[in-house]
């Protein structure tokens, strides 16, 4: 490449020097952002409303199964793990949303399945390690366990999520799926 033509490490062909020696750096004018991003939209993208509606797919099947079989037990506990799923698959989706750059409304709406799966976390973690109930060693350590999976897999779909943001929507499509057809065969 020429002299010209090579401009800093950060910004490759920004700074073009005249062909004198010793003269004036001129700076160019950086193309929009909406040029260099292929991701740059106007609004929210076709697919986000769909998959946000499968992000409810775990609590939905709980609930109607739970409506076609009422005497089936531990249902309090069912609903309770379908929401913490639940608030999982809108936490990825909002990393999507991240990645993909979409407007703030998607993070919005993904925020508050992500607050009902938190308080949901919070009300199954209470009942499951309550002591006076008898929990034990066991259920603690299962408990940070599959914490901190979840924990996992949001990190690693956060470091990644720029550049495989379409991989993380489809595993949220196949996870929602799953985990709907799993709440919903818990109580047939």
């Amino acid at each position: 490449p020429e002299a010209a033509e090579i401009g800093t490490v950060v910004a490759p062909g920004m700074f073009a020097a005249s062909a004198g020696a010793g003269a004036a750096v001129a700076q160019r004018e950086p193309p929009p952002a909406a040029a260099t991003d292929p991701r740059a939209g106007d609004g929210v993208r076709w697919w986000f409303w769909p998959l946000l509606a499968l992000c409810l797919l775990p609590p939905a099947g709980a609930v109607l199964f739970q409506a076609v079989r009422p005497e089936a037990g531990g249902v309090r506990e069912a609903l309770l793990s379908a929401w913490v799923v639940s608030g999982f698959l809108a936490a990825l989706l909002w990393l999507v949303v991240l990645g993909a750059n979409l407007p703030a409304l998607s993070g919005a709406a993904c925020f508050v399945l992500v607050a009902a799966g938190t308080v949901a976390s919070g009300m199954l973690v209470s009942t499951r390690l309550d002591v006076a109930n008898g929990a034990t060693i066991q259920d603690f350590v299962a408990t940070a366990v599959v914490a901190g999976v979840l924990l996992l897999v949001l990190l690693i779909a956060s470091v990644t999520v720029t550049r495989l943001w379409r991989v993380w929507a489809f595993l949220i499509l196949g996870g929602a799926l799953l985990a709907g057809a799993v709440f919903a065969r818990m109580f047939s």
